[in-house]
């Protein structure tokens, strides 16, 4: 009587499991992408992050972002005529940026509190209510360790890229987002 139950008892099991890896593997007929969806890859927040980063861990750009141009005049066609030339756009002058050196052991400091804001950067995007206060403190802190280095571009510019309504509620001032003060004045 016992082998019966056995039998019954492994049977059973065989049943369920075959039951749930058909369940797991078996795939469902309402995710297959419909055409054209696949093509476009939707944003994730690891693209987010790494755009962030790039951003972030920018050099201080030696040459200004191009301007937008504006749009051309419409004008009614007249007699076709010699094509005018046009004069050249005005370029800005290239800001150029001082900062001070640091020592080494200064500079190991430096890099490893600015990981550390870079990580809690990426941290404040998610939805689960982080926010930026760890990150803004931190970014003070480095300001105040180092002033005039590298690293304090890097943590007003951080400062500065946080979104807007964040600034009031973590009291960041004009002063502490200014990046003018890095910029060395061309001589004429």
């Amino acid at each position: 009587m016992d082998s019966i139950w056995l039998k019954v008892a492994v049977g059973t099991v065989a049943v369920v499991a075959v039951l749930i890896g058909a369940a797991v593997f078996w795939p469902s007929g309402d995710s297959a992408p419909s055409p054209g969806v696949q093509a476009e890859r939707s944003k994730t927040v690891y693209d987010t992050w790494e755009q962030d980063e790039a951003r972030l861990r920018a050099e201080p750009s030696q040459a200004p972002a191009d301007p937008p141009q504006p749009p051309a005049a419409q004008t009614p066609p007249t007699q076709p005529s010699a094509p005018q030339p046009t004069p050249p756009a005005p370029v800005a002058a290239e800001p150029q940026y001082s900062f001070r050196e640091l020592e080494e052991t200064e500079k190991f400091e430096a890099e490893k509190l600015w990981d550390w804001i870079v990580q809690k950067r990426k941290m404040g995007r998610l939805p689960t209510g982080m926010g930026y206060k760890e990150m803004t403190d931190k970014c003070r802190e480095l300001m105040q360790r180092y002033p005039g280095s590298i690293y304090d571009f890097y943590a007003r510019r951080t400062l500065g890229d946080i979104p807007d309504r964040y600034w009031k509620m973590y009291s960041i001032t004009e002063d502490e987002r200014d990046l003018t003060r890095f910029q060395v004045q061309p001589r004429p």
